[in-house]
């Protein structure tokens, strides 16, 4: 910025990059004095925005494009002109939020003599024309009664924040300083705590006419720059705490704080100076003490000695402005700097008690957890204090100071003692809120019992706090009183077999079914309850048999008084069952003999389909019950119960439709004596009548079956339909069979017909055909001769699926794929015939257990046709061999054992997992090499990788 003089006028911007600053044309030949950069809204990027302050009292705002072009400057617009016309001495622009969220924006501007402070909210544009808008121009916030050519402001704002904390301002009277705030709604606000400080002075300086030349901030300084040295002075008492004598260097210019690190610095003709700033809050807790600031003295205190000093003068202050409530809570907070007899007698002196109460509470609050026998003399003794207040004088906020301090103190107080001074002084409930904070839950729970609150003894005992032996104890009697809530309470949490127990315990109390609202609704619970936790798929007890029998219980206690429980009983016994093993959870016998003992036999009926005892469900059915229907059930039931055996089960049926057939015979009156003297209609009718249901045995009765049952004098016109629809299945299975037994006739046919022509198949092979087993060629000239002779294996075989083995091969192939009884058999022949085992096979011998003896009573040829026709019976390569391999173990009871033995042999070291990087990507058919598999770390113990070549 320029100076004075023509050439020197207007302003230059430089930004990082470009090679020299350029001037801004629209400040050509305007005098600025100050400038300094301003804040945008949020979001905006369009570029830089400065405030620039002339000689003649305008303030200039110059917008700056972001982009670097040749033409940079966007505008230049005078925002603000002082009708004085004074030199703009310093300018500063910010932007805070309001506490409501709302963005506030400031200014401050200062001349020679005068400060001002404009606020606002929207934009800084508004802020500056609302000011430009008023008809008697505005005023200034502060106005100096001496102007000064040195005028400065500098203002300081905290670490990454980019709202100003402080200002200073350099006028002609000394150092005008004081905190900021943007927030407020009115401009002569803005400044708080605010007050000139004279310049301080100097020792060296006899004249008193060494003025500062400029000044710069730091958090609780204010530097001043002489022509030959820097001094810091505290921004609150103006003293002088430190001097700095400037290198040389001529003499001094200016001095500044940077905005953005808060960093001050100071410069002479040939020199800039970073001023660096350690500890500077040493003595400040001291300052603002002597100042009564004590809040802030807190917070500038570092050790616990300081803070005491802080509390302490606070304290003494307050007990001479007589203010006793404010001193207590500091000499408590003081602590052990004062001896709490002291403080005590102090306030018993000044009669003032609630202090003494509020000092005591607070010196409780701060003694250690460890110090427990003092915490314990000042609890008991406030508690005393309090209860006594309490009695005294009834209301409300008395009662409160009791319950607050024994919340908060209960664990300081003595439990015996302390109920004995609640209950002495009749505070019942304050006595039961304490022991419920102390967990003594059996003396609340009991209390809550005794004067009959139920629903409140339940909400306590709801509470996890309450031991389990606790609520064991009352949860009988509040089910009797609450069984809704109660059986809720039990459902929201796991089932445990305490629950079970308290459940089985009343279920089997008789009172638990007494005729009245209240035990019918309790039994009603006790029901949900067990149906709910033994109805959950995946729940605890949905397998415990105790619990299902326990219900059946339940259930059947109810039939007389509740009817409709015999419905839920018969779905239950029906649906109470494992579906994996078709076992019923509850004991299937003692269902029987409580339902029958109970006089539910229908129930009884169900419970024998279950136990698959169908006899004597269809015996009650139709002997106790006389309910064809319910027998009806039964053989569905039978027939849904299916058994492993098809033929049983078909026998099962009929005899079940047999016993009803008997009945239904019986019951119709067919074979009374009295059915003698009827006439031929009434007979008819009721022989028809006993045979109406053979329809609905789905085959498995038939009239065949029924005639014997009817009486003998029974003429043919009465069944003579059923007979006939009799004769007509037969003879229709008659002719399904004789059709079966021709497509049977035909496939064996063709099956002989395949195995003569097999027989007589001729397969022609060439002289180099190799054996599937070793490659080699199975034809060998020197053997050929004997291979027609039936004494003698033949030298090779050849399978119809062309594939071919030498003899020796196919033993040694066929032999181990045998079944156990065929190998033995093929073993015996071979020791008959004297044909060798091959030798590769001999170590395989051992897990084929003892040698069989040689096969007898055959001659050769017989012998040599039988072993043929075994090692011949299928391809051991492409025929069900392999096949039925699948279903044997891989090891046999030897191996395994031989196995086992070998594990044992081996190091523990062995066992230990390797680590070998694979990588998933690789094709399946990838096998590791030897050596990669060198590679792998075997650990300690193992033998050397060259030993597994052998397998």
């Amino acid at each position: 910025m320029g100076r004075g003089d023509g050439a020197g006028d207007g302003a230059r911007y430089w930004r990082r990059g470009w090679a020299a600053a350029r001037p801004l044309a629209g400040l050509r030949g305007v005098h600025c004095t100050c400038a300094t950069f301003v804040k945008g809204k949020d979001g905006d990027n369009d570029g830089a925005r400065i405030l620039l302050g002339s000689s003649d009292g305008r303030v200039f705002d110059v917008r700056v494009d972001a982009a670097d072009t040749r033409r940079f400057e966007k505008s230049c617009e005078v925002a603000l002109e002082l009708r004085d016309g004074k030199a703009i001495t310093g300018v500063c622009a910010t932007k805070d939020r309001a506490s409501d969220g709302s963005e506030r924006f400031g200014a401050l501007i200062t001349t020679p003599s005068k400060l001002y402070a404009f606020v606002g909210s929207y934009s800084l544009e508004s802020v500056l024309a609302m000011a430009r808008a008023r008809p008697s121009g505005f005023e200034a916030a502060v106005e100096m009664p001496v102007e000064s050519d040195r005028s400065k402001l500098c203002v300081w704002r905290k670490r990454r924040s980019s709202t100003p904390d402080r200002m200073a301002w350099l006028t002609g009277a000394g150092v005008y300083r004081g905190k900021l705030n943007f927030k407020v709604d009115d401009a002569s606000s803005v400044l708080e705590q605010h007050g000139a400080l004279p310049f301080p002075k100097l020792e060296d300086d006899e004249s008193g006419n060494d003025a500062p030349i400029s000044l710069a901030m730091t958090e609780h300084h204010i530097l001043l720059l002489y022509s030959t040295r820097l001094v810091a002075m505290n921004s609150i008492t103006g003293d002088v705490e430190g001097t700095i004598k400037l290198p040389l260097g001529g003499a001094s210019t200016f001095a500044f704080t940077d905005p953005a690190t808060s960093v001050p610095y100071a410069a002479n003709a040939e020199n800039l100076l970073q001023i660096v700033v350690t500890n500077e809050d040493a003595n400040m807790w001291r300052v603002y003490c002597d100042q009564n600031d004590y809040d802030q003295a807190i917070t500038a205190c570092k050790s616990d000695l300081q803070r005491q000093f802080v509390y302490t003068a606070r304290a003494e202050r307050a007990l001479k402005l007589k203010r006793f409530d404010e001193a207590a809570t500091a000499f408590a907070n003081a602590g052990i700097a004062h001896a709490i007899e002291t403080i005590a007698k102090t306030f018993v002196d000044l009669n003032a008690k609630d202090a003494l109460y509020a000092y005591m509470e607070g010196r409780l609050r701060g003694l250690p957890q460890d110090d427990a026998a003092r915490r314990l003399i000042i609890a008991m003794w406030l508690l005393e204090e309090y209860v006594k207040i309490a009695s005294f004088s009834r209301n409300e906020a008395n009662d409160f100071k009791v319950r607050e301090f024994l919340r908060e103190n209960f664990e300081s107080l003595d439990e015996r003692e302390a109920l004995r001074i609640l209950s002495e002084a009749g505070r019942i409930d304050d006595e039961i809120y304490f022991a419920e904070l102390c967990g003594d839950y059996d003396r609340v729970l009991d209390h809550f019992m005794q004067i009959g609150d139920a629903r409140k003894t339940l909400e306590i005992a709801a509470s996890p706090k309450v031991p389990r032996s606790t609520l064991n104890r009352v949860l009988p009697t509040l089910i009797k009183a609450l069984p809704k809530d109660s059986i809720d309470f039990m459902l929201s949490r796991p089932k445990t077999d305490d629950d079970v127990k308290i459940i089985e315990a009343l279920a089997r109390d008789d009172a638990s079914y007494a005729a009245s609202e209240t035990s019918e609704s309790l039994a009603a619970y006790l029901t949900r309850y067990l149906e709910s936790i033994t109805a959950k798929p995946d729940g605890a007890a949905r397998g415990d048999a105790t619990v299902h029998d326990l219900l059946l219980d339940v259930y059947i206690k109810q039939l007389e008084s509740s009817p409709t429980v015999v419905a839920t009983l018969n779905k239950y016994i029906l649906d109470a069952v494992d579906e994996s093993t078709n076992a019923p959870y509850y004991d299937v016998h003692y269902a029987i003999r409580m339902c029958e003992k109970h006089g539910a036999h229908r129930s009884a009926v169900y419970a024998y389909c279950v136990s698959r005892d169908f006899d004597m469900a269809m015996h009650v059915a139709l002997t106790t019950l006389q309910d064809v229907e319910l027998a009806k059930t039964v053989t569905k039931k039978a027939a849904e119960s299916k058994s492993d055996d098809p033929n049983e089960d078909e026998i099962t049926q009929k005899k079940l439709w047999i016993e009803i057939a008997k009945w239904s015979i019986r019951k119709s009156g067919a074979l009374d004596k009295a059915m003698a003297s009827m006439d031929e209609d009434e007979k008819r009718t009721a022989i028809r009548s006993a045979l109406s249901f053979l329809n609905e045995t789905n085959g498995a009765l038939r009239v065949e079956d029924i005639l014997p049952l009817l009486p003998d004098f029974t003429i043919i016109d009465d069944v003579k339909d059923l007979v006939l629809q009799s004769l007509t299945e037969h003879r229709t299975e008659i002719e399904q069979l004789k059709e079966g037994l021709e497509e049977i006739t035909a496939f064996t046919q063709d099956v002989q017909d395949d195995i003569e022509e097999m027989e007589q198949k001729t397969i022609v092979i060439s002289k180099d055909t190799k054996c599937f087993e070793c490659g080699k060629p199975v034809v060998r000239l020197r053997l050929m001769e004997t291979a027609d002779d039936p004494n003698l294996l033949a030298p090779f075989y050849v399978f119809p699926c062309e594939m071919a083995y030498h003899t020796e091969c196919l033993l040694r192939r066929t032999l181990p794929l045998m079944l156990i009884d065929q190998r033995k058999r093929a073993l015996a022949l071979m020791r008959a015939l004297k044909v060798p085992l091959p030798r590769r096979l001999k170590p395989e011998t051992k897990f084929w257990g003892a040698p069989p003896k040689s096969a007898t009573g055959l001659t050769t040829a017989e012998a040599v046709s039988e072993l043929e026709d075994i090692l011949c019976a299928d391809c051991p390569d492409c025929g069900a061999h392999d096949l039925r391999l699948i279903n044997l173990p891989i090891l046999t009871p030897e191996e395994e054992a031989l196995d086992e033995e070998l594990v044992r042999l081996l190091p523990p070291e062995w066992f230990e997992p390797m680590h070998a990087a694979i990588n998933m990507n690789d094709p399946a058919e990838t096998y590791l090499t030897m050596e990669d598999f060198k590679k792998i770390d075997l650990g300690e113990g193992w033998p050397d990788h060259d030993f597994f070549r052998t397998f």
